[in-house]
């Protein structure tokens, strides 16, 4: 399911750090009465009510050392910050509306988002009646706030929720529901945008030959077959000395939010290259968060041997540079001539049935029995012995091995159950969670 975004958005020193420390439960904002002080952006998960998580980001740090001076700098980095946006909280001083703040009033409106006005600081304000100066700013829905003391955040949540959910509401009565999803990741440039459009079969991302075009997450639903997929189009990650440091921060971190969303993860790779050490990175992100994954390498009709032996020693390269990832299936497709989008497709829907899969426990037992037993650690004469097992978890799939002593086992012996589990078990494409626990041989 997808996690909405609010924003928090506001000249500066309303209160953005405060009310974002007071949302989200957590003290990192750096707060101070001089105002810009705010230059690195904070982002965190928080439950606006009970079954509904919202992403929470401030944007502070957009600001240059005049903050009334409402630059196109400073609108380009705001209007990029609520691209994508679900609601925006649009907070202001309640003591003193600006200029700035009806600035950033016509740019919101523009921009067409959802909006709750959020009149900082009441307890300074005469008899905590809201002033007619935040009304004169042109939006329905208005809240008064004081975030230092937390007078009015249960009413605050409460009307986050009944907009986000109105929005949801909306979202499923246009239809926008899917089957599974899945997110293509990679490195600018690598194709990502003209993969989206060879699959919706229309122009629906911007195609450039510039590499890091797309800034945004792009989400779009199409059929194959019986079923309805979900699919991202993400901003291309780079290092961050070789772009603006706005940019990058929001292109991670809504690439972080789609591999969270999605069931599985495409990593597209280009067949000169290889995998980088970005391509690393986002690799490492995909198995942290437990997603499925495969490797594309696209571009497939511009390699002159598309030979079978070809794509066995790319394969065998791409497992050599990460022998860890020798789980993680290749492919190969081409978004320009549509060759090999139908095996794409199909790979997809195989790995996010791996993922969903709950094996039997006499299965895994029997597992335990005849392929575990033959080799256990030891230490200082005492041997590792597994009693049984059980599966915990799907997406990813997560097992316990119940043990008399966990500390026998090591990081390699761990690898070695992992690995044989996968030579005895269909789990291509799927990160594996396995842990050990001890239990008393008299329990």
């Amino acid at each position: 399911m997808r996690i909405p975004e609010i924003v928090i958005l506001g000249r500066p020193n309303t209160g953005k750090s405060t009310l974002f420390n007071r949302l989200s439960g957590r003290r990192d904002a750096v707060i101070h009465p001089k105002a810009g002080v705010t230059r690195d952006r904070k982002a965190t998960r928080i439950l606006v009510r009970e079954g509904l998580e919202a992403l929470l980001i401030d944007t502070g740090g957009l600001f240059p050392d005049d903050p009334d001076d409402f630059s196109g700098d400073i609108e380009r980095q705001a209007q990029l910050a609520i691209q994508t946006a679900d609601l925006v909280i649009f907070l202001v001083d309640a003591t003193a509306i600006s200029g700035l703040d009806h600035d950033f009033a016509e740019m919101v409106r523009r921009i067409s988002k959802p909006v709750l006005v959020v009149a900082n600081k009441m307890d300074r304000t005469r008899d905590g009646v809201l002033p007619p100066e935040v009304y004169e700013l042109g939006f329905e829905h208005i809240i008064g706030i004081s975030a230092n003391h937390g007078t009015g955040n249960d009413e605050l949540k409460l009307k986050m929720a009944g907009i986000l959910e109105e929005a949801v509401k909306l979202e499923a009565a246009q239809g926008l529901k899917e089957d599974l999803s899945f997110v293509l990741i990679g490195r600018p440039n690598v194709g990502k945008s003209s993969l989206v459009n060879a699959l919706l079969q229309k122009e629906r991302a911007i195609v450039s030959p510039i590499a890091g075009t797309t800034r945004d997450s792009i989400d779009d639903w199409f059929t194959f077959g019986e079923r309805t997929f979900r699919v991202i189009d993400t901003a291309g990650l780079r290092r961050k000395s070789k772009v603006r440091e706005d940019i990058e921060y929001y292109s991670t971190l809504r690439t972080e939010r789609s591999i969270e969303e999605a069931d599985v993860t495409v990593l597209l790779i280009e067949p000169d290259t290889l995998l980088t050490d970005q391509d690393k990175k986002i690799i490492g992100m995909v198995e942290k968060a437990g997603k499925g994954l495969i490797f594309a390498i696209n571009k497939w009709d511009t390699v002159e041997d598309n030979s079978a032996k070809h794509i066995r020693d790319l394969k065998d390269k791409i497992e050599f540079q990460l022998p860890e990832f020798a789980w993680v299936p290749v492919t190969t497709v081409s978004a320009t001539s549509g060759r090999g989008l139908k095996k794409l497709l199909n790979l997809v829907v195989h790995v996010h049935g791996n993922a969903s899969r709950r094996l039997e426990t006499s299965d895994l037992n029997k597992f335990v029995q005849q392929q575990l037993k033959a080799y256990a650690p030891s230490k200082k004469g005492k041997q590792l012995k597994i009693y049984y097992a059980v599966q915990t978890g799907t997406c990813p799939p997560a097992f316990t091995f119940f043990v008399n002593n966990a500390t026998l086992a090591g990081v390699q012996y761990i690898h070695y159950i992992r690995n044989t589990f996968r030579k005895h078990h269909e789990y291509s494409g799927v990160p594996l969670r396995i842990t050990l626990r001890d239990k008393k041989e008299t329990e």
